[in-house]
C-alpha cells in the first residue's frame, strides 16, 4: 500500500481536486491515486478540517471564474442559448420557452429593454452641452423668423 504525503496536504488536494474536476470524493481520490478505503473517504469527508479545505477551494475557483476577463454578458447568452437547446433536445417545452422569454429580455427584444435609448454612453455633461446647442438652435430660428417678418405687420393675413 502507497503512504499518504501529510494529511493536510492531500487533504488539500483531495478537496481541490473534487472541485476542479466536479467529481465525488472517491473519483476524486482515484484520480490523485490516494489509497484510502470508502469508510476512510466517508470519515474524510465528515471532517471538519476537510470541510474547510472544500469550502477554500469552491471559494477560489468562484474566485477564478468571477475574475475571468472572458466572463461577459455575451458569454451569458450563450451559455442560457445552450442551456435552452438542451431544453429542446430534451422536449422539455415548457421550461425552454421559459428560458427563451429569459433570452429575449436579456436581448432586449421585448419588455421595457427593447426600448432605444438615445442617451445610453452620454454623461450628464454631454448631454447638458446638446442640450444648450438645441437651445442656441432655437433661438437663432426664433430671430431668424422675426427678421423675415417685414416691420410694421403682425405677421397674421
Amino acid at each position: 500500500m502507497a503512504v499518504l504525503p501529510a494529511k493536510n496536504v492531500w487533504m488539500k488536494q483531495l478537496a481541490e481536486e473534487m472541485v476542479e474536476s466536479g467529481s465525488s470524493i472517491s473519483v476524486a481520490a482515484s484520480n490523485l491515486g490516494l489509497p484510502l478505503t470508502k469508510d476512510e473517504l466517508i470519515r474524510t469527508a465528515n471532517r471538519e478540517e476537510f470541510q474547510a479545505f472544500l469550502r477554500k477551494a469552491k471559494n477560489e475557483l468562484r474566485t477564478r471564474v468571477a475574475d475571468d476577463p472572458a466572463r461577459s454578458k455575451r458569454a451569458a447568452i450563450g451559455a442560457l442559448a445552450l442551456a435552452i437547446e438542451g431544453l429542446l433536445n430534451e422536449a422539455k417545452w415548457v421550461d425552454a420557452v421559459a428560458a427563451i422569454e429569459k433570452l429575449a429580455k436579456i436581448e432586449g427584444w421585448v419588455g421595457s429593454e427593447s426600448n432605444i435609448n438615445i442617451f445610453q454612453g452620454m454623461t450628464a455633461r454631454d448631454i447638458e452641452a446638446e442640450k444648450k446647442k438645441i437651445l442656441e438652435r432655437i433661438e437663432l430660428s426664433k430671430q431668424s423668423a422675426g427678421q423675415a417678418v417685414p416691420s410694421g405687420t403682425t405677421g397674421s393675413a
